[in-house]
């Protein structure tokens, strides 16, 4: 943990708040608190990450759908019912990006399929 937090003070001060760089670090920050549990904690980071990348990247980029696979992930283990909503979003730009037998995409629809609801 102190090892991303660290990163992200670094990247945050480099290059302003609001950069594509610093949305990787928010992601291994949110992935570090997923790891342990602490899901309340990384949604804020994961949104984020997702706002900056939303801003710098076409809306179908892959960095934007799995981040909004993460937050579905997130979401779901905070028994959030909106989570289908970034699941969706987030196969569909898999899709487009890898087709639809890539196995990356492919956990994403089965992801989701679960959420839906």
């Amino acid at each position: 943990m102190p090892l991303a937090e660290r990163a992200l003070r670094i990247d945050e001060a480099a290059y302003g708040p609001d950069d594509p760089y610093v949305s990787f670090d928010l992601v291994a920050l949110a992935t570090v608190h997923a790891d342990l549990g602490d899901y309340a904690t990384a949604v804020p980071l994961i949104a984020r990450a997702l706002r900056i990348r939303e801003a710098h990247y076409p809306p179908d980029h892959l960095y934007i759908g799995y981040a909004l696979l993460f937050k579905a992930q997130a979401l779901h283990a905070l028994n959030d019912p909106s989570a289908g909503e970034p699941a969706r979003r987030g196969a569909d730009i898999l899709h487009r990006q890898l087709g639809r037998t890539h196995p990356k995409t492919e956990d994403a629809f089965a992801l989701a399929d679960r959420l839906r609801g």
